[in-house]
C-alpha cells in the first residue's frame, strides 16, 4: 500500500502531529507499506530535509498545493491520502481524491471533515457539533485508545513514584509557542509567592521567543531546552494542552494543564472531567498565581496524586500507533 501524509509543520504550526506522523509512518513502514510526506515548505522542514528524514518527500507551495496533490496522487497510484492537520480544503477537492484514493483524516477539525473515508479522533470529548455534520460519512474512530506518541515515548521510563510533596516543577508549552504562554507563566510565577518550589521552564526547537528569554532569573528557575527524560525528572509537568500532555500522563507524570486558545482549554477542560487523569486550568488568559498554587498544593497529596496517576494509567496507553495501523491496513484498500 501506498500512502501520501500531509503533515505541516513549523512557524504557527505545531510539531506534535509531526513526530506522531513520524510515529505512524515508521510502523507502516516495517509492515511493508510505502510512505510519502507532503508538507508546506516551512524552515522547520528544511532544517529536517538537510539533517536527513528517512522517508520520501513532497515539498508543497500554498497556492497550488491542492493541484499538485491531485496530480501525484493519480500518477504514483497513491492508496491512501492521510492529513493529520487542521486543515481545510477547497470545494470538490476531496470528493475528487476520494474517487482515486482513499481518504483519512486525523483530527482534522476543519469544515472537510465530514468529506473524508475515514476519521480518527484521538479524544474522549463527544463534540455533538462537528460530529452531528458526519450523517453516516465517514466511518468514525474515536477515543483515547487512538493517541499516537513520538517515536521517543516508548523508549522512556515510566516515571517512579514519589512519595514526598512537590519540589521541583517542569514548565513546557511544546511547538513555535506563538502566544509566547512559556513566558507569560514566567512572568506569573516570577510576582507570586513560589520560593518552596523550583520551576524549570522547557522551550521547544522551534519556539519563537528564544532571543527574548529572559537572563536575570532568580535562583529558583531556569530555562533549558526541551528533554522528555529532563522533564520526567520533575515532580509535575505544568504543560499547555496537546500531544505532550497525552505522552507524559502516559509515561506517569503528574500533569497540570492549560489552553494556549479556546478549543485546547475545552479539550483539556473535558479531559480532565472525564477521566480525572490531570488538573485543567482553563485558557492561558484564566489562569493566575492562585489557580497553580492550588494545583500544586493538591498535588503535594499524596492519595490526590497517586489516584490521578492511576486513572490517567487506566485511560492511556502505548498501543495507539498500532491501532491505527490497522485501520489504514484493514479498511484502507485502493479502490
Amino acid at each position: 500500500m501506498k500512502i501520501l501524509f500531509r503533515v505541516d509543520a513549523g512557524g504557527k504550526v505545531g510539531l506534535g502531529h509531526f513526530y506522531r506522523s513520524v510515529t505512524l509512518a515508521r510502523r507502516l513502514r516495517e509492515d511493508g507499506h510505502e510512505v510519502i510526506f507532503s508538507f508546506l515548505e516551512s524552515p522547520f522542514w528544511s532544517a529536517r530535509l538537510e539533517a536527513g528524514f528517512d522517508f520520501s518527500v513532497k515539498p508543497l507551495h500554498e497556492t497550488e498545493a491542492e493541484a499538485v496533490t491531485r496530480s501525484y496522487i493519480e500518477s504514483h497510484g497513491v492508496d491512501v491520502y492521510y492529513v493529520d492537520a487542521i486543515l481545510d480544503f477547497s470545494d470538490g477537492f476531496i470528493e475528487k481524491l476520494r474517487e482515486v484514493s482513499k481518504v483519512v483524516f486525523y483530527q482534522n477539525m476543519s469544515a472537510a471533515g465530514p468529506r473524508a473515508d475515514v476519521f480518527i479522533y484521538p479524544s474522549s470529548r463527544v463534540n455533538p457539533e462537528f460530529f452531528g455534520q458526519f450523517d453516516g460519512r465517514p466511518t468514525v474512530h474515536r477515543g483515547l485508545e487512538y493517541v499516537v506518541f513520538h517515536p521517543d515515548i516508548s523508549l522512556l521510563p515510566i516515571k517512579e513514584m514519589f512519595s514526598g510533596g512537590v519540589r521541583q516543577v517542569a514548565v513546557s508549552a511544546g511547538g513555535s509557542d506563538p502566544l509566547d504562554t512559556l513566558r507569560r507563566i514566567y512572568n506569573i510565577v516570577r510576582t507570586g509567592d513560589f520560593k518552596a518550589y523550583r520551576f524549570v521552564f522547557f522551550y521547544g526547537s522551534d519556539y519563537a521567543f528564544k532571543s527574548e528569554i529572559p537572563r536575570d532569573l532568580s535562583s529558583n528557575v531556569e530555562f533549558r531546552e526541551f528533554n522528555h527524560r529532563e522533564i520526567l525528572r520533575a515532580d509535575v509537568l505544568l504543560t499547555a494542552f496537546g500531544v505532550s500532555t497525552y505522552e507524559f500522563l502516559c509515561l506517569g507524570m503528574p500533569v497540570i494543564a492549560y489552553g494556549h486558545q479556546a478549543s485546547n482549554a475545552i479539550a483539556s477542560d473535558e479531559l480532565a472531567q472525564s477521566t480525572g487523569a490531570l488538573i485543567s486550568l482553563g485558557e492561558i488568559g484564566a489562569v493566575t498565581q492562585s489557580c497553580i498554587a492550588d494545583a500544586l498544593l493538591q498535588l503535594s497529596l499524596p492519595e490526590f496524586r497517586t489516584e490521578m496517576l492511576r486513572r490517567a494509567a487506566s485511560a492511556i496507553d502505548l498501543d495507539g500507533v498500532s491501532r491505527v495501523a490497522a485501520i489504514l491496513e484493514t479498511s484502507c484498500c485502493r479502490r
